[in-house]
């Protein structure tokens, strides 16, 4: 049976700012529209700003001005289960608490359905048989996570936001710990549910899969945006020159046609 269409859906984050108390730079966001492309990636420099505009785009983090709108209605109105069922997020870093098995841990996405570990309903049981297919990690559903590598803890942590099916998934590095084959294939993964059942935001450090994956790109320099744009329009030499402070080639590649971002020697 085909997947259903993605209902319209919008998360807006209107007149943003904030700071650490900390911190060097505030972040400055005038109008921020996520939810409308299937695969968007956000890319920058360390300490540009990518994993703090997430956390306040989830409503992890209230800003000190501004607000987030998902779907007419401000985030921190809506009850975190509530919200949990239509916006997922997936951190940079997961530590659990318990020792759980790759199983247990795809099953926490189905807590905002009231789900336990055993997740028995037959269609949170169906949602995580799919998140861990999808991973390719249902060969390991019943290892620990203290025996796996960090490649196949990050990928459990994957499935579990799978599992949660959200109309919006905002995920903070999830090719953190991957090797190449695997982070091009997590991609894959996300770039396929993205265009038939959840939009997705990433944030991303390789360029070159931003590049390949994601037909929209939103560049982050100091808390600010300062592109935002297709892969073709965002990733020219100059422009990743004047973020990035250090030289770059950029080439198009044979076959795909899409950027190739590499540092100039």
């Amino acid at each position: 049976m085909p997947e259903s269409p993605i209902r319209s859906l919008e998360l807006t984050l209107r007149s943003i700012r904030f700071a650490y108390a900390e911190g060097t730079w505030a972040m400055d966001v005038p109008s921020l529209s996520l939810g409308g492309d299937s695969l968007c990636a956000v890319v920058g420099p360390n300490g540009s700003g990518k994993s703090t505009l997430l956390k306040i785009a989830v409503g992890l983090l209230p800003p000190q001005e501004g607000r987030v709108i998902w779907n007419g209605v401000p985030v921190g109105g809506i009850s975190r289960r509530l919200l949990a069922r239509s916006l997922g997020f997936l951190p940079q870093e997961s530590a659990p608490l318990f020792d759980y098995t790759v199983e247990q841990v795809a099953a926490l996405g189905r807590h905002a359905y009231g789900a336990g570990l055993e997740a028995t309903a037959p269609e949170d049981r169906a949602a995580v048989d799919c998140a861990l297919d999808a991973v390719e990690l249902t060969a390991l559903r019943r290892r620990r996570l203290s025996h796996l590598s960090g490649g196949e803890r990050r990928r459990a942590w994957i499935a579990s936001a799978l599992a949660q099916e959200p109309s919006l998934l905002l995920l903070d590095e999830p090719t953190l710990a991957l090797d190449l084959h695997q982070a091009a294939s997590v991609m894959q993964v996300l770039s396929a549910r993205s265009a038939s059942k959840t939009r997705m935001v990433v944030v991303l450090h390789d360029l070159n899969l931003a590049a390949l994956f994601c037909p929209r790109v939103i560049l982050m320099q100091n808390g600010r945006i300062e592109a935002d744009d297709v892969p073709s329009r965002i990733f020219t030499r100059e422009r990743l020159k004047a973020v990035y402070g250090s030289g770059v080639e950029v080439f198009l590649h044979p076959r795909t046609q899409r950027p190739v971002v590499q540092p100039a020697i």
